[in-house]
């Protein structure tokens, strides 16, 4: 019995194994976190932005790696742009502004900003800085009304996207009734050699000029394509996924569309005058096909 207690009080005072790890090791699990967080979907991981904050609870050395690691800090908080701005904008700046001195000059980083209607057509600091620092964008997602992409809130960002990858565009207003040889293109997406998925809702595409042929997922919702009117579109040639919603028309083309390399096709479909129908497509490479719907009568159609 002395002796089982001698041993217990001697591995009480013995270091944890991991507290011996070297910083480089611990550099790279925690950036595995990350990588496991964005891929794997089947475990339920806490919210990436919380991680880093979890991390640095451990102990002193792991807060102090944790902080030295930028890829934890790569996902910013949700960003919500109110006028007049108040305490609470003055606090979203300040911890924009430390999360860009923890990630760096080059590293990327990720957004998602939600701009409310009153915003647009005034200075706002914090719209500022993302656009100063747009050239270390890699998931943008805006949620605005479509007014913001009509001005030159965002003109800095023309050709300086580099490591941009995913863009995500909702609309909370309705678009106007524009002809369409009066439509204004939107050019500051235009040229981002990285983007290789697109989603938006509630936007027409093509008001926006975009880097189609490089595209590998597409999803859309609430807006009605024109894509599919030109059935050699750049964007059919490239396409992985593709995700479209019940009100997406899908107009009657003279020849099925050709889908080369498409693997994942979703529609959500219901009883609007335009069912999506899965005689406009040509595969040759479908390996998943997702169909939902609320009605029975809408998906034996």
């Amino acid at each position: 019995m002395l002796m089982y207690t001698f041993f217990r009080q001697f591995n009480y005072c013995l270091p944890s194994p991991v507290k011996s790890l070297p910083t480089e090791i611990l550099h790279e699990v925690f950036s595995w976190i990350i990588f496991f967080r964005e891929h794997d979907l089947s475990y339920q991981w806490p919210n990436i932005q919380d991680i880093p904050l979890y991390i640095g609870q451990i102990c002193s050395l792991w807060r102090s790696v944790a902080l030295k690691t930028p890829l934890l800090w790569r996902t910013l908080p949700v960003l919500e742009l109110h006028y007049p701005e108040s305490t609470r904008s003055a606090i979203q700046l300040i911890i924009l502004e430390d999360l860009m001195r923890r990630l760096g000059p080059t590293s990327a980083f990720d957004f998602k900003i939600i701009v409310r209607s009153e915003v647009w057509g005034r200075h706002c600091v914090i719209l500022d800085r993302l656009t100063h620092h747009s050239s270390q964008w890699r998931v943008a997602n805006f949620q605005c009304h479509w007014e913001l992409f009509m001005g030159e809130s965002l003109g800095d960002i023309i050709n300086r996207l580099p490591l941009l990858e995913k863009l995500e565009l909702s609309i909370f207003s309705l678009m106007p009734e524009v002809p369409t040889s009066d439509i204004i293109l939107i050019l500051f997406f235009s040229s981002a050699p990285r983007l290789r998925s697109v989603a938006v809702a509630g936007f027409p595409v093509q008001w926006l000029k975009l880097p189609f042929a490089q595209f590998e997922e597409y999803k859309e919702a609430k807006v009605t394509i024109n894509l599919f009117l030109h059935v050699s579109h750049p964007l059919l040639d490239n396409l992985t996924s593709l995700s479209l919603s019940s009100s997406t028309y899908l107009p009657v083309v003279e020849k099925p569309v050709t889908l080369p390399k498409l693997r994942r096709l979703g529609m959500t479909l219901d009883n609007g005058p335009f069912i999506p129908s899965l005689s406009f497509f040509y595969f040759s490479s479908l390996t998943s096909l997702r169909l939902e719907s609320n009605s029975l009568d809408t998906l034996s159609s």
